[in-house]
């Protein structure tokens, strides 16, 4: 009777294990694409459902968000005149907060107010652009910048602007945020097992398919690398990861390339030995916005302060000839295949 009951829970098990299905859902969104993975055993799975539901939360966070959308409540934000308040929604305020702690502990090599640098170096609204700005030119755009201008009060769901002409834009750091925000929902629908991902910035919770930690590649800077080529495959659960690179978005000029990254401090494109900073940490928001600060700040920089950081990872990649060498902080190699 022993032997067969054992044999009869087996049989559970392996049946319970063997209903096991990933669900996969795709989208467009804050101009790049979207992928969630959801592994589940439920015959109640709705899969018109949850992506019409997914799709709602991005839709709300991107109207909310977005530089190219003139009625989102950052667009409101960038006509306003100085000394003007704007309520805002929580989306908006939990983006800010989160940003005003990167701006901080990076000593502001992370900053949203950059917008009018951005466009100025022709990589904003102004993409036509493809001569190298004056100095006159930096130096009167660096003069509107500074997210310490922006006066944030959390208990009332409102801001204030202090400097004229500010301009946000928070698409470092936005995406991470659109992560977070479909991760939680994906844990109040029930779901322990699952991965989201928007342009390459990543959540991922519980198992996967095969019942393993996720594995999230990231990409080789080698120019000629493909999709599948990676500098590092990260074996993670119940974490963040994002990367920021200058070897994918930057500008051909007489005077040699332009990253689209651009120093807050400088009002130039950054121009460090940095190819790409990768952060693994609790939450994308916070590994989105911290892997663009990185980058900014230099090598050892950004792995003094991942090392000083809880539950915090870094690796960077810089390039020196002939090649590109890897820098990790204390923790990393850990969560690495």
């Amino acid at each position: 009777m022993k032997k067969k009951t054992v044999i009869f829970l087996c049989f559970i098990i392996f049946f319970s294990c063997s209903r096991r299905q990933v669900s996969e859902i795709n989208g467009y969104t804050m101009g790049t694409t979207y992928t969630v993975k959801i592994v589940h055993s439920n015959s109640d799975y709705d899969q018109s459902l949850v992506e019409s539901e997914i799709d709602e939360i991005l839709k709300k966070i991107n109207s909310s968000m977005s530089v190219y959308d003139k009625n989102s409540e950052i667009s409101v934000f960038n006509r306003m005149d100085k000394n003007k308040s704007l309520k805002i929604s929580a989306d908006f305020m939990n983006v800010l907060v989160a940003g005003k702690r990167i701006y901080e502990i990076t000593k502001g090599a992370w900053d949203a107010s950059t917008g009018p640098l951005v466009n100025l170096w022709g990589f904003g609204n102004e993409k036509n652009r493809v001569e190298v700005p004056s100095e006159e030119e930096i130096k009167k755009k660096l003069e509107l910048t500074g997210f310490d201008k922006v006066i944030l009060k959390p208990d009332k769901n409102e801001i204030l602007k202090t400097k004229k002409d500010l301009f946000l834009d928070l698409g470092s750091i936005a995406k991470g945020y659109g992560v977070d925000k479909v991760s939680k929902y994906l844990l109040e629908k029930g779901f322990d097992d699952y991965m989201v991902e928007i342009g390459g910035e990543v959540y991922v919770s519980g198992k996967n398919f095969k019942n393993e930690k996720w594995k999230i590649g990231i990409n080789s800077p080698e120019k000629k690398a493909k999709g599948f080529d990676f500098a590092e495959i990260l074996e993670i659960t119940g974490k963040a990861a994002a990367t920021s690179g200058t070897y994918r978005n930057f500008k051909k000029t007489e005077n040699g390339d332009y990253s689209h990254i651009i120093d807050p401090t400088s009002g130039y494109p950054v121009k460090n030995s940095i190819v790409s900073a990768t952060v693994v940490a609790e939450n994308c928001t916070f590994a989105d916005g911290l892997a663009t600060g990185l980058l900014v700040m230099g090598a050892q920089k950004a792995l003094n302060l991942c090392s000083g950081l809880e539950n915090t990872e870094c690796m960077i990649i810089t390039k020196k000839n002939p090649g590109f060498y890897p820098l990790y902080s204390k923790g990393f190699k850990n969560i690495c295949k």
